[in-house]
């Protein structure tokens, strides 16, 4: 028994810890990263000096936790600076016991990357794009959310049969892009 207590706190470690590793990423790689998934996604692009952002993310991991049976990925994109990367954001997040999968953006020009995530994005953070790719899925916002303007999306998300196939956006609903 106590040896299957260890393996369990052992296990139970490796997730808290290893969940605040952040791995750098180029735009091409994300979009790679996206496109893999068979999962409903949440990816939230923030920075540490966003004070929007900041305060966003505790709303962003406890929705996404309590969404866990729909095996939703929370993915948070950093824009932080270079010197943030690795150590900082490490801290950072796990200070806050942040769950989901961290990447940190190695991408500075914004006029690049952006419209690859969706074309109305003027860069403005935070920025979330909810997918799911198997129902065809995509909603981008730029803005900062409640708890209950997440839960609402995640809903529809989940269910991902509203607007099936097309890009919807808080400015436009004809916006596109590759991701």
């Amino acid at each position: 028994m106590k040896i299957f207590q260890l393996l369990v706190i052992t296990v139970c470690m490796h997730f808290t810890v290893a969940g605040q590793n952040v791995h750098e990423t180029s735009i091409m790689e994300l979009e790679r990263y996206i496109n893999r998934s068979q999962k409903p996604m949440i990816i939230n692009f923030w920075a540490t000096w966003c004070i929007p952002c900041v305060k966003e993310l505790p709303a962003l991991d406890s929705v996404a936790r309590s969404y866990e049976k729909n095996d939703i990925e929370l993915v948070l994109v950093s824009l932080d600076r270079k010197a943030e990367y690795p150590q900082k954001l490490q801290e950072f997040l796990k200070k806050r016991n942040m769950s989901g999968t961290f990447f940190w953006l190695n991408e500075t020009n914004a006029d690049y990357f952006c419209p690859m995530v969706d074309s109305s994005w003027s860069g403005s953070i935070p920025a979330t794009l909810f997918v799911n790719r198997k129902a065809g899925f995509r909603h981008f916002f730029e803005k900062a959310f409640t708890v209950q303007e997440l839960m609402s999306e995640v809903e529809r998300l989940v269910a991902g049969n509203i607007n099936r196939g097309t890009t919807t956006t808080q400015a436009s609903p004809k916006s596109t892009s590759r991701l």
